[in-house]
């Protein structure tokens, strides 16, 4: 079994504000890292014959685009890097040059990230989003949900903060992830802290560039 989920229970609009409430979960003391690393490996067993999604919906407040490609550099490149740098340019957040490292770096995506089964992702896995039940079960909430990468929400998880080698420990046992995974996360981190410069501006420019000139 995969993670537990806060229950829908009510949505809607009113008076111009759009409204969500959800199952309350009473909070734990602190999060069962071995169960949270079985219960990804789990969640990332759910697979699919392409990566994507056949719908849009959103990282944060941010819209992210969907469609369905048979592999993940295509999809990576297409459907997150490309798009996200484009606005980023739009807004003025990077330059002409840079976009060029980027594309650049798109094309290298096959011989930088191993080959692999596409997986149902959190997405948009950092701590925030994962919380604790009062059995001190991990719960997930706020997900940007597609069929991806598995390196993704590990990627994620480590990206502003970290997590105890047992998560990882467990969930290889299970879904073992491709050796030197810390030495290329960086390129799965892309994407979020890309979302982080359209959204909170320039502060991330530095991390994202720094990233492009070390694969490039």
């Amino acid at each position: 079994s995969t993670f537990k989920i806060p229950k829908p229970i009510a949505f809607g609009t009113l008076e111009n504000f759009d409204y969500l409430v959800l199952e309350y979960i009473q909070p734990g003391s602190s999060i069962n890292w071995e169960i949270f690393g079985f219960k990804l490996a789990q969640l990332h067993k759910i697979t699919h014959s392409q990566f994507g999604l056949d719908h849009n919906n959103y990282i944060g407040s941010l819209e992210q685009n969907n469609n369905y490609k048979s592999t993940w550099e295509e999809f990576y490149s297409n459907f997150r890097l490309l798009p996200l740098t484009e606005k980023a340019r739009d807004q003025q957040l990077i330059l002409k040059s840079d976009v060029n490292k980027i594309e650049k770096l798109c094309l290298k995506l096959n011989e930088l990230i191993p080959n692999t089964k596409p997986s149902l992702i959190h997405g948009d896995l950092w701590s925030g989003n994962l919380i604790s039940d009062k059995n001190n079960e991990p719960v997930l909430i706020d997900p940007a949900v597609y069929y991806a990468h598995p390196e993704m929400d590990w990627a994620m998880l480590s990206l502003f903060g970290n997590y105890p080698t047992i998560a990882i420990e467990k969930y290889n046992e299970i879904n073992p992830i491709e050796k030197d995974f810390e030495k290329r996360k960086e390129i799965h981190q892309l994407y979020p802290l890309l979302v982080h410069l359209i959204l909170f501006g320039k502060g991330y420019y530095r991390s994202v560039m720094s990233i492009i000139e070390k694969f490039n």
